[in-house]
């Protein structure tokens, strides 16, 4: 949420990475080291009275950087988006390490250009999702993990409504039972009767 503020300004950070990330006492985040930020060429007018920010060609942490960004394209949000995926998988120790979930959110922000999140926005979204228990976009899920899905979110109305059912079924077994016995004995004295009166 906090990169996701940048683009706003019409700001690319442009040296995302776990060191220039902190977390503060109360579980705050606060994005450091803006040193190298830069403009989009659409926002530069507006930044115009300041002094150059940053500077141009491919600037940033290389392990950090977006393909787009380490060839020296104009600065553009996805750049930002591309160093995020790279430090959320390195807080999981690595994508292979990570969720399946994440490391689709963490794959789509490292896809083309054209295919990754539109900004840290959408990327916060799907992160949010995540920790929220539903779907991630990112993510193709199977009839399995749906299913998964689902019993894990409806677990404890789905307990209780088992268990109601088992009453329900004993009950109903016990009553069947009950009633078979008593039919049961009803024929026998009926029978007894009968054999009497012969």
């Amino acid at each position: 949420d906090a990169v996701a503020a940048a683009p706003d300004a019409g700001l690319v950070h442009r040296d995302l990475k776990p060191s220039n990330i902190l977390l503060g006492v109360h579980g705050e985040t606060q994005v450091v080291d803006w040193g190298l930020a830069t403009p989009t060429p659409e926002a530069a007018a507006r930044w115009s009275g300041l002094p150059e920010l940053g500077g141009h060609g491919p600037v940033g942490t290389e392990a950090y950087m977006a393909p787009e960004q380490a060839r020296g394209a104009p600065p553009d949000p996805s750049h930002d988006v591309w160093s995020l995926g790279v430090t959320l998988a390195a807080v999981f120790g690595g994508r292979d390490a990570a969720p399946p979930e994440i490391a689709a959110i963490v794959a789509r922000a490292q896809a083309a250009e054209a295919d990754r999140y539109r900004d840290a926005a959408a990327f916060a979204e799907d992160l949010l999702r995540w920790f929220e228990g539903r779907r991630v976009a990112a993510f193709a899920y199977t009839p399995t993990d749906l299913l998964r899905r689902t019993l894990a979110a409806y677990r404890l109305p789905l307990l209780v409504g088992t268990a109601g059912l088992g009453v329900v079924v004993v009950a109903v077994a016990a009553g069947w039972w009950q009633t078979t016995r008593s039919l049961a004995r009803a024929l026998d004295a009926q029978s007894a009767a009968a054999d009497t009166h012969a």
